[in-house]
Parts: C-alpha cells; sequence; structure tokens
C-alpha cells in the first residue's frame, strides 16, 4: 500500500482540507497563529485616521490639550503687560539718570533724593535702568515663547514673574504712606501672584509638556 508524499506540492491533501488550485504549493501554518482572511481589516477605532499620528498612553490617559488653555493664555497677557511697563519703568530712569546732573537741590529734596546727591541719584537710576530693562525683555522674550516652549519656558516664566513679585512686594512696603503708590503697588503685586498660580496649575503642565509634532 502506498501513502502520499507529505512533501509533494502537488499530491493530495490531507483528509478534511480542501483540495489546492493545481499548480499552488500549500502553505505551511504557524502553530498557534490562525491566517487571517484577505481583505480583513481592522476594527472600526483600532486605525488612526490617514495622516494623523497614533497617540501614545494607555486607555483613559488625559488628552493633550491642542489649543492654549485659558489659564496659559491669561499669564501670558500678564507677563506682557508686566514686559512693557517694566520697559517704560527703565527708560523712565536713564530719563532720570541723564538729567539728575542739572537738578537743584530743591528739586531733590521733592523727589526725596536729596541724601543720594546728584552723582548717587545718578547711579541709583541707570542701575535701576539696567535691572528693569532686563527683567522686561525676559518677560517679554518669554512670553513669546508661550505658543511652542516647553517645559523650560514654564520654569523661565515663573522665574520671572517670582523676581517682578518681590520687586512687587518690596515696593508695596515703601508705600505704606502714600495711598496712590499704594494702589500701584498692590496691583503689581495682584498680577505677580496670578501669574504664578497660573503657571503652577496642571493645565500649564499639560500644555507646556505636550507632544509635538
Amino acid at each position: 500500500m502506498s501513502y502520499p508524499n507529505d512533501n509533494n506540492p502537488y499530491g493530495s491533501p490531507p483528509p478534511g482540507q480542501p483540495p489546492q488550485p493545481y499548480g499552488q504549493p500549500q502553505q505551511p501554518q504557524a502553530y498557534g497563529y490562525p491566517q487571517q482572511p484577505y481583505g480583513q481589516q481592522q476594527p472600526y477605532g483600532q486605525q488612526s485616521p490617514y495622516g494623523q499620528p497614533q497617540q501614545p498612553g494607555y486607555p483613559g490617559a488625559p488628552t493633550p490639550p491642542q489649543a492654549m488653555p485659558g489659564q496659559v493664555v491669561t499669564a501670558r497677557v500678564l507677563m506682557f503687560v508686566a514686559g512693557g511697563l517694566l520697559a517704560l519703568g527703565g527708560l523712565a530712569m536713564l530719563i532720570l539718570g541723564l538729567v539728575a546732573q542739572g537738578l537743584s537741590n530743591r528739586e531733590l529734596r521733592e523727589i526725596g533724593m536729596h541724601e543720594l546727591g546728584r552723582d548717587g541719584l545718578t547711579v541709583f537710576a541707570l542701575v535701576l535702568f539696567v535691572l528693569f530693562g532686563g527683567l522686561a525683555a525676559f518677560h517679554i522674550v518669554t512670553a513669546a515663547k508661550f505658543g511652542k516652549g516647553r517645559s523650560g519656558t514654564r520654569v523661565a516664566a515663573i522665574i520671572a514673574a517670582s523676581v517682578n513679585g518681590v520687586m512687587a512686594v518690596l515696593s508695596l512696603i515703601t508705600s505704606a504712606g502714600n495711598a496712590g503708590s499704594l494702589l500701584i503697588a498692590f496691583v503689581w503685586t495682584a498680577s505677580c501672584v496670578v501669574t504664578l498660580v497660573f503657571l503652577s496649575m496642571a493645565q500649564a503642565s499639560q500644555w507646556f509638556n505636550r507632544p509635538q509634532y
């Protein structure tokens, strides 16, 4: 009695298996891996749309924000405003330093700088000009990077707002006797606090740590 040759691609198929077309060798099937019918696609919802990368993570993970959150927008606007005001303050200090030598003793007493004298007022004004100008540039450049910046931009913004807040608190302490100066110092301090709070929220963390493609 003869048995069919298993190695013969043109032999008879095993019992229970449909015959293969003539001339087509039988394909071995790996153990434990059923063949997928031709043309069968993945279930709906498992394949990403064309041109969009798949989002990493696990089911239930928070979705990265696609638009800048309102807290981040508010902090950005406040930083732009603070940078502009600091730039104006630096310009005023530069002008004061340039005209300090021409002030009389009476004028020095009127502005409360008679103890410094003309030379001391010039140095003091120029130092404040450099300080205000540097902080103004720091605020404006950092706020301009909020759109594409990463976590380093957020850290830089927190540092800038903290330094500005220290100056605001000092101004609040020294303005105790003047109602107008006290109001300005209070608004200045409040804006710094709001900026720091918004930059410390989870929405800001998600925005600056979002994946960028």
